[in-house]
């Protein structure tokens, strides 16, 4: 099975996986943020499908398994890259880097720019400002840093892999990696479960009938890694 995202968390609501698909709609009250999340995943996936005239099962989709993931769980809500690229013209983008930890992208939004960003949770928080509560705009409080961390720490014990998706308004037509993590407005969580492939339990029993130790070395919550 592949990598998928199975849980949306934002500020009002969470939303799991199930019957196989996510089930957020475009449009309906309560699921916004949820839509904005997913839109930012949209966004800053940088996998790329072959083939959309086709059916959805037949997509072939080329990137690695977490751009692949976050691409599929916005095209289940309705959103297809394409659609919202028109809607908001991108004008500049920073690549998710391991060492920065984010990605991100500069478009026209309204009457000015919008930047979106994607990256690790803990990074995002700490430089939010901000809380997308369902389209409006509240501060983003100390207990609801708290909660939201939180929250994160318990999906990482589940064994997912968690992103963030955050955003802000400038008025500038600049995009400075440097500058970019601050006065965020924090969307929601986003988690991705990736299946532990069959053969992986009886290869670590041959390793340790063989005399090695094996190590996990991951760029995950520690939680995550344990769970694994």
């Amino acid at each position: 099975a592949e990598m998928h995202v199975s849980h949306i968390i934002t500020a009002t609501k969470q939303i799991m996986r199930k019957d196989g698909h996510l089930r957020p709609r475009l449009h309906l009250n309560g699921e916004e943020a949820h839509i904005r999340a997913l839109e930012i995943a949209t966004m800053e996936s940088e996998a790329v499908i072959e083939n959309p005239e086709d059916e959805l099962h037949e997509f072939r989709i080329h990137g690695g398994a977490t751009n692949r993931a976050l691409l599929m769980a916005g095209v289940e809500a309705g959103l297809r890259k394409e659609m919202l690229l028109k809607m908001y013209p991108q004008h500049a983008s920073i690549p998710f880097d391991a060492e920065r930890k984010f990605s991100a992208s500069l478009h026209e939004y309204r009457r000015g720019f919008r930047i979106f960003v994607l990256g690790a949770p803990e990074l995002l928080l700490h430089g939010s400002s901000f809380l997308d509560f369902d389209g409006k705009k509240e501060n983003l409080t100390a207990s609801w840093r708290e909660s939201i961390l939180k929250k994160y720490g318990v999906m990482a014990g589940d064994g997912l892999r968690v992103v963030a998706a955050a955003y802000k308004d400038v008025s500038a037509d600049t995009l400075d990696p440097a500058r970019v993590t601050e006065r965020l407005v924090f969307v929601g969580l986003l988690g991705l479960k990736d299946p532990v492939r069959e053969d992986v339990a009886r290869s670590i029993e041959e390793a340790y009938d063989a005399g090695i130790r094996p190590i996990i070395i991951t760029g995950d919550h520690a939680h995550t890694a344990e769970a694994v």
